[in-house]
Order: structure tokens, then C-alpha cells, then sequence
């Protein structure tokens, strides 16, 4: 027979095997898919912010303070104090923070600030969830300076745009 004592252990044990099975054994939620409308708010609006203004610090090769903002996996792995944006909260995401001039070292460290055009679309990105469509991933082959005037010449030229915005067209 159970004592009132080792029935309370029992249950007191039995609920904290079910939190521990359910703390390690959930089932991930699958990501969603981004809306056309956010591919296209991120190529349009976003990408040409991040390659501009902080891929020549932060990207593959320079990877200042290890950040890299030339992918989804950078962005979200962040660099050496960790990731540098809260999905859907701009407040705790230091990305945010630092071109918005609440947090220092303000960004970009080398150049002019960010428009507030510019700093209102990262929050704005940031607050729909910082999606970084898989769509967008590097193009390694680079057009070269030739082709570029010849894009220009027969009128089918793109925006003057960074080396690195170059790889996610």
C-alpha cells in the first residue's frame, strides 16, 4: 500500500517525465513557405540595404566580429555575441538597434547612417519575420564589367548594385 508521501513522489515524478518527454521530443514545427510578397519585399526592398551597406564589413569573406549577412544561415547564426535578429521583434534584434543609432557600436562604423527610409524597412522586415526566402541563395558566376556595358548599351541594364548583390540575383 502507498503512503500519501509516495503517492505525491509518484505523480511528482510521472509529471516531470511527461515535461521531459515533451521538452525533447516535440515535433519542430516546418517553416513556412514566404508569401511572393515577401520574396519580392526581400529582393527589392532588403537585399540591396544588406549588400550596400553592411555586406562589405560583414560578408563571406571579410566576416567582420564573424558575421556574414550575405545568407539566411548568417543572418540567423549571427557572429560572435550570436544571432543579430529577433524575428518579428526589431527592439531585441541588434541589427536593428545599431542602425537605428539605440545601441553602439552603431552600424554601418565605417560610412554614413542609414536613411530613415532604410532603417524603417529593416524594422519593417524584421517585425514579418526577417524572412530570407531559400530562393535567394548566391549565384556564383559573376557578370563581368563587360557585360554590364553591354546591358547598357542595348537598354537591358540593372540598378547599379555591390559586388555581393550581385550573387543573390
Amino acid at each position: 500500500m502507498l503512503t500519501s508521501k509516495s503517492k505525491i513522489f509518484s505523480l511528482l515524478f510521472c509529471a516531470l517525465c511527461i515535461f521531459w518527454c515533451d521538452f525533447w521530443f516535440q515535433v519542430k514545427p516546418r517553416a513556412q513557405q514566404p508569401s511572393s510578397a515577401d520574396v519580392v519585399f526581400f529582393r527589392e526592398k532588403i537585399l540591396p540595404i544588406l549588400s550596400t551597406r553592411c555586406q562589405s564589413c560583414h560578408s563571406d569573406t571579410l566576416k567582420l566580429s564573424a558575421l556574414t549577412l550575405e545568407s539566411s544561415e548568417g543572418l540567423h547564426t549571427g557572429g560572435v555575441h550570436g544571432p543579430v535578429v529577433v524575428p518579428g521583434n526589431p527592439e531585441l534584434s541588434r541589427l536593428y538597434r545599431r542602425v537605428a543609432r539605440l545601441e553602439k557600436p552603431y552600424m554601418p562604423m565605417d560610412g554614413a547612417p542609414l536613411s530613415e527610409g532604410e532603417v524603417a524597412l529593416l524594422k519593417n522586415w524584421i517585425e514579418r519575420g526577417a524572412v530570407w526566402p531559400e530562393s535567394v541563395r548566391p549565384d556564383k558566376t559573376h557578370p563581368t564589367a563587360n557585360s554590364s556595358a553591354a546591358n547598357a548599351q542595348n537598354g537591358t541594364a540593372t540598378p547599379e548594385l555591390s559586388a555581393n548583390a550581385i550573387l543573390f540575383q
